[in-house]
């Protein structure tokens, strides 16, 4: 809960954060309402929905690409992607999209709804689709579908090829 709160606030602001919490309640027996308060008043952030949902609350933060789609249609390449809160922990998470021709697109989704569909039209198709691309969810339940990539489609030649030489293979198998 620590490290994704530090990386929410930004390392020198967490730092301040502990500092301040440490000087103040030194040889003291300091509440968990004591520590919120000090990380609310030395970020200048209201941090309510983070201590609700981590220090108090019982659920778990766990976001997913679901699913990733491309068609081609005329000159440009419409993708859908779908994302989905698996958890009951709300946080908006950065969602970033790199296409085949090396371009990119940041977007921020606000978590709330159960699942979410991106939609995009660009003139060449989706390569890959990351969530929390930075890694600041350190409390993340499941960070390995968090990703997708995109295998481009092989030409039919080269599907013809591999089917090809998978039966050569299987027949100079079975003499054997």
């Amino acid at each position: 809960m620590l490290n994704t709160l530090k990386n929410i606030l930004g390392a020198e602001t967490f730092d301040r954060v502990m500092k301040t919490y440490y000087q103040r309640f030194q040889f003291k027996h300091p509440r968990t309402q004591d520590f919120i308060a000090v990380a609310q008043e030395v970020s200048g952030r209201d941090l309510k929905w983070f201590f609700d949902q981590t220090v108090y609350g019982k659920g778990v933060l766990d976001y997913a690409v679901e699913s990733v789609k491309t068609q081609r249609e005329e000159n440009t390449y419409r993708s859908q992607v779908v994302l989905a809160r698996k958890g009951e922990v709300v946080f908006p998470i950065d969602v970033l999209v790199v296409f085949a021709d090396g371009s990119t697109q940041r977007q921020v989704w606000d978590g709330q709804a159960a699942s979410q569909t991106l939609t995009f039209e660009t003139p060449a198709p989706l390569a890959y689709v990351a969530l929390d691309p930075e890694s600041k969810f350190a409390m993340e339940l499941d960070t390995v579908n968090n990703s997708f990539t995109v295998q481009p489609e092989a030409a039919p030649l080269t599907r013809f090829a591999s089917r090809w030489l998978f039966w050569m293979q299987a027949i100079l198998d079975f003499g054997h």
